[in-house]
């Protein structure tokens, strides 16, 4: 399709093209999405299912939906855009529901457009989602959620919250047979954001830990492994598990 380069080069980027100020950009409505259904992934893929839709009032169209993965590739799928928003399959006889896959802490990128008769595309809304989130929480509310920053797997962003607006959380890092200790300050609402690179000179892949130690908690310990093993498929747990072992 015509339209595909255009989306290669500007999604979810600041898309300024479609703007007549070229110093300005356009905002894009988030696309909504909700999980209808999810099967063990040990029994095949995709085992995520999700209804997606687009959260204003829009003329009725042919439509598409890009999905772009962590490693670049592209996947469109067509659909059927009415004016409420509910997006169907072309020919209007099923929701518009996508199946994923994915490894643990994998994002995918959702772009949703509408076609016009001379196979114009316009976007309309962009979300992401993550089929596999890593994450680790307490009973009194702390939250940690880690998602992989790069295609390669080295680096990744962590998102904290629940914590006592203002606090330093201490953050202890072990990646193979390295380790550091620093901390991180929590702002006006409890949250904290960070990126961590575990990668170790001299190795291509391998586990790493971060320990939280803040006010009122015990520690949360977040485990991943980074490299091309950062996508581990959940079906593929057991067998990374055996091969690198956490030390207590």
């Amino acid at each position: 399709m015509t339209y595909k380069l255009i989306f290669m080069l500007l999604m979810f980027t600041q898309l300024n093209i479609f703007a007549k100020d070229f110093s300005k950009t356009v905002p894009l409505e988030h696309l909504n999405y909700e999980l209808v259904k999810s099967l063990n992934p040990e029994n095949g893929e995709p085992s995520k299912f999700y209804k997606l839709s687009f959260p204003g009032k829009t003329q009725p169209s042919l439509g598409v939906v890009i999905i772009k993965r962590m490693d670049d590739s592209f996947n469109d799928v067509p659909v059927f855009i009415e004016g409420d928003g509910t997006i169907w399959s072309v020919d209007k006889k099923e929701e518009g529901i996508l199946g994923f896959d994915g490894g643990y802490g994998e994002k995918f990128e959702i772009l949703l457009a509408a076609i016009n008769k001379k196979d114009e595309a316009t976007p309309l809304a962009k979300c992401v989602i993550i089929p596999f989130p890593r994450i680790v929480q307490d009973d009194k509310g702390h939250k940690i959620e880690l998602q992989a920053a790069s295609p390669d797997g080295c680096l990744f962003t962590v998102t904290g919250s629940g914590f006592i607006p203002k606090e330093k959380v201490s953050i202890a890092s072990r990646s193979c047979d390295e380790s550091m200790t620093f901390s991180v300050e929590v702002d006006d609402n409890g949250n904290f954001h960070l990126g961590t690179a575990p990668a170790v000179i001299g190795k291509t892949e391998g586990p790493f830990e971060l320990v939280f130690t803040g006010k009122d908690m015990k520690p949360l310990k977040m485990r991943h492994y980074w490299g091309e093993i950062a996508f581990y498929k959940p079906n593929s747990y057991k067998e990374l598990r055996n091969k690198y072992k956490f030390t207590n």
